[in-house]
């Protein structure tokens, strides 16, 4: 598609008032570098729209662009879930995955991770190499219950993890954070995560809508 046509596409699909569907906002979101000056109009479209279509296109999108960041932390805190391909939703909750490592961050990572989650601190294996998965997903009892035990723990642990090359921090079934590049941001992520939680004070008794 040629410069002009590009612009022509965006533009309409900013101007669109209905909800766009998700290829069209992963398209908006790919459409960045060859629209620079739509980048920021762009996220604050998604960021609006603010559902399990628009934010894989926010996480596309380079995080140093305005709005990008506060779109995703809007979505979190918002409790928007991702859409499975069978089209139920991914559980809301937060995880977060380390590798093992020699970076001397990484005893004291493992040992309050330890402490945090004791028997849920899962040891897997993953193309042949140990990786440590750690979290808190809605199931019995409540949300809120479930993250106030370790919500001061994941506000150091998730920073740490992420310091590491390998790590991934998923929240609410998306993709968040992907290790040293997302660290900066991931506090905001996880405040917004803590502060959904806390209003999940009711058991979840079917599945998210």
């Amino acid at each position: 598609m040629d410069p002009q046509a590009t612009l022509a596409r965006v533009d309409g699909l900013l101007a669109r008032r209905a909800p766009l569907d998700a290829a069209a906002c992963l398209w908006l979101a790919e459409a960045v570098p060859m629209v620079p000056g739509r980048a920021r109009a762009i996220a604050r479209k998604l960021a609006l729209q603010n559902d399990a279509a628009s934010v894989p296109g926010l996480l596309a999108m380079p995080r140093g662009i305005a709005g990008v960041v506060e779109g995703i932390v809007r979505a979190i805190r918002t409790g928007v879930a991702r859409r499975r391909i069978d089209g139920t939703f991914a559980p809301r909750g937060l995880v977060v995955t380390f590798p093992r490592s020699r970076a001397r961050r990484f005893g004291p990572l493992l040992a309050r991770a330890a402490i945090a989650f004791g028997s849920r601190l899962e040891v897997l294996e993953v193309d042949r190499k140990i990786v440590y998965r750690a979290g808190v997903q809605e199931g019995a009892g409540t949300l809120a219950g479930a993250v106030a035990t370790v919500a001061q723990d994941l506000a150091t642990i998730v920073p740490e993890a992420l310091a590491l090359e390998g790590s991934r921090l998923w929240i609410h079934g998306f993709p968040i954070a992907r290790g040293r590049a997302d660290r900066a941001p991931a506090r905001h992520y996880v405040e917004a995560f803590v502060r959904y939680a806390a209003s999940c004070t009711e058991p979840r008794r079917s599945p998210p809508p």
